[in-house]
């Protein structure tokens, strides 16, 4: 079964959010990054459940699962056949408040 990847308005706005950052700041390349973070994209199309579940799900109203590019956690939720691609953070930052993860898959 393939699934159709679908990228949330928040999650649109964490990638162009990283994508100026990385423009600013490098050290990527950001077209570069952007082309690696797509394909990582399209290959949630296949098995998503395979990638673990993340700690916010505990929180969240809908199981988020994540998976990771380039030191960025990207957090999906699976319905039916559609992956939704809820937010992109980096891997540094602290793990979603519990009001944060409350909010994911609204």
């Amino acid at each position: 079964m393939r699934y159709r990847v679908s990228v949330t308005d928040r999650a649109s706005g964490d990638i162009r959010g990283c994508y100026q950052y990385i423009a600013q700041h490098g050290p990527a390349n950001p077209d570069s990054w952007i082309d690696g973070l797509e394909k990582t994209l399209e290959l949630l199309e296949v098995f998503p459940q395979r990638c673990g579940t993340a700690p916010e799900s505990r929180h969240a109203r809908v199981e988020i699962h994540q998976t990771f590019y380039t030191g960025f956690r990207i957090l999906f939720a699976i319905r039916e056949d559609v992956v939704f691609v809820l937010h992109v953070r980096h891997g540094a930052r602290r793990f979603m408040t519990r009001k944060e993860a409350k909010e994911l898959g609204s």
